[in-house]
């Protein structure tokens, strides 16, 4: 009985100790980067729209003026009140040693919060009265906006700055708050220790080994779970900055489009800046999916015949401009032992070849990159090897190791020279173990980096004496096939009617819209048979009313032999498997590029009128 009592007890004592590091997981600290993150988004809207005041103001657009007044006195609302929701909690998150510098940088805020306050009252109050003159205002009262809109926008770094600072103390005060619940925890082992060994002198000496062993692991999970909210916080504090920069691109220059005269080589400068800063954001998405993938031990592949020639052609084409826009050398070599076709996923393939290849460009500023491929013997089994090799600045061994981890930059911190949110050698050394293969890296400071990707080439078919070693497979599409061809367009989103619509009709297409599956059907059925039947139809896949996996089986149901390639915005290899069942013949995925739209629909429409001509034959034959 008494040996019952004492373990009971321990276990009390383990439990408490186990709830009291839970709550010291740094909840509130993570409530405070939340608040700390909103108020750095609201400040930089409440600037835009202040400075959008002042230039409508200038410009007579007295419709904008309402319109940023009422936004900025919302903002303005919202901003006050989680600046309040701060001051309120900063003493209750902070240890007695952080108290005085997190004091220091609220005042600074706090200042920074008054003197912004001020101008915008006072931009309300003078825009107010403004709207109601409009538009006769004298030039006392311009001053008047023009000084307090510069007010907003001086105090704004200042502000930034702050809050960045503060967002660091919350992750520091957070590891230390982690640090004195693991001592906590630490002393409750102890006491558990202590009442299993008076149990052990008793008798129970199997308990007791299972209990530590239990406690043990518990520990270890503890500070794995520690170290894994450490690089997330890090990793989440970074991640809006990631997001903001290419969206202030996308967003300046679109407004620079829309809303001002400039001649064609200026407008086309401004439509490649947004189109960079989309592609950054798209491969920053994907990198985040990819990771959520590998965490959940979802992550899959598709193995098909893949020509490693040709992929080396798209990436040579790819980055050969980027690298000689750096004034880099980048050189292509395929060794004759490269087979003509391996059996893998080209696409997982070529995107992790496509991340070492843009990071090695990247931390590259003198010399060059190369990239060499080949069939090797490793440990006993043929791998295609991909090797880059550049003349970059290079990482220490530590820093080596540590880059493969998530989240895990060699730089940090508000100076870094380069972007990026630290998932893409992870994301690509999961790849390559996913394709049975291997990534490693060597380098060392100021040497460059030479990093090999493996995979398994499963069935393979070696090069054969003719064959180039360096195969372009440049092909032209035919688009001339397309010319008043009628292509059902399903897609229930405006934008990508708008878009696909544009992409089709510019190459001769005639186009048919429908807002889902089942007016899609509807459209299908009321031409097929006439004079003017439909040649192909794209169909979205996720759509109300009846979604493309529904539609597409009814059509195949009803006897529709025409070509039906299906669109979504979904990537992974269970959604294109999904689709293919469905009845599709083939699957693209948002966003899609104008020249694969039209290379697969005019490959798609001359097969089925090539299908269509063998049919025929036997009837003329007769």
């Amino acid at each position: 009985m008494w040996t019952s009592g004492c373990l009971v007890v321990c276990m009390l004592i383990f439990a408490v100790s186990y709830i009291r590091l839970g709550s010291k997981i740094n909840t509130d600290a993570v409530k405070l980067v939340e608040l700390s993150a909103r108020q750095q988004m609201l400040i930089e809207k409440i600037t835009k729209g202040a400075l959008e005041i002042k230039v409508a103001i200038g410009a007579d657009d007295w419709d904008t003026v309402e319109t940023s007044l009422g936004q900025v006195a919302i903002d303005h609302q919202a901003w006050g009140d989680i600046h309040q929701k701060l001051r309120n909690n900063r003493s209750n998150s902070f240890s007695v040693e952080g108290s005085n510098t997190i004091q220091e940088y609220f005042d600074r805020i706090h200042y920074s919060h008054s003197q912004v306050s001020q101008a915008l009252d006072e931009i309300e109050l003078v825009g107010r009265s403004v709207i109601r003159r409009a538009p006769y205002i004298d030039q006392a009262t311009h001053d008047r906006i023009v000084v307090a809109t510069d007010n907003v926008i001086e105090q704004e770094p200042a502000y930034l700055e702050s809050m960045n600072e503060i967002v660091s103390l919350y992750v520091l005060n957070a590891s230390h708050s982690s640090a004195h619940a693991t001592a906590s925890i630490r002393k409750s082992l102890w006491l558990l220790l202590a009442a299993l060994t008076a149990a052990f002198l008793i008798g129970v000496a199997p308990r007791y080994r299972i209990l530590v062993t239990e406690a043990a692991r518990l520990q270890g999970s503890l500070s794995r779970a520690h170290e894994a909210a450490n690089a997330r916080w890090h990793f989440l504090a970074s991640l809006g900055h990631e997001f903001r920069t290419p969206m202030n691109s996308i967003i300046g220059f679109a407004g620079l489009l829309a809303n001002e005269d400039q001649d064609k080589l200026t407008e086309e400068g401004h439509a490649n800046m947004i189109l960079e800063s989309g592609r950054g954001l798209m491969y920053l998405i994907e990198d985040i999916i990819d990771m959520s993938a590998i965490e959940a031990g979802g992550l899959k592949v598709s193995p098909c015949v893949t020509d490693p020639h040709k992929i080396f052609s798209e990436l040579s084409d790819t980055f050969t401009p980027l690298a000689q826009d750096k004034g880099l050398e980048f050189r292509t070599f395929i060794d004759c032992s490269c087979p003509a076709s391996i059996t893998t996923d080209d696409q997982r393939l070529k995107q992790i070849i496509s991340k070492i290849v843009g990071n090695a460009i990247k931390f590259t500023q003198t010399g060059s990159v190369e990239l060499h491929a080949a069939l090797e013997e490793i440990c006993g089994k043929s791998m295609f090897v991909v090797r880059v090799v550049d003349t970059g600045i290079g990482v220490d061994a530590d820093d080596a190791i540590r880059i493969f981890e998530p989240f895990e930059r060699v730089e940090s911190g508000m100076n870094r020279e380069h972007d990026g949110a630290g998932l893409g050698l992870t994301v690509a050394h999961a790849l390559a173990c996913q394709l049975g293969g291997d990534l490693t890296i060597e380098t060392a400071p100021g040497a460059g980096s030479f990093v090999t990707i493996s995979v398994d080439p499963g069935e393979y078919t070696a090069q054969s004496e003719s064959t180039p070693e360096m195969s372009k497979a440049e092909t032209v599409a035919d688009y001339e096939v397309l010319e008043s061809k009628i292509i059902l367009l399903i897609e229930d989103g405006e934008d990508n009617q708008r878009l696909i619509s544009h992409y089709l009709t510019k190459a001769g297409c005639r186009i048919q819209l429908a807002e889902n599956g089942q007016v899609g059907i509807d459209r299908y059925m009321t031409v097929e048979g006439s004079a003017q039947p439909v040649d192909l139809i794209l169909m979205d896949m996720q759509m109300p009313v009846m979604d493309g996996f529904e539609a597409t089986s009814i059509l195949r149901k009803k006897g529709a032999k025409v070509p039906i390639i299906g669109v979504s915005a979904h990537t992974s290899a269970d959604d294109r498997t999904r689709c293919l069942e469905a009845g599709c013949d083939e699957y693209l995925t948002k966003p899609i590029s104008k020249s694969l739209l039209l290379d697969t629909c005019a490959m798609w429409i001359s097969k089925q009128e090539a299908s269509e001509s063998d049919e025929s034959l036997p009837s003329q034959a007769a």
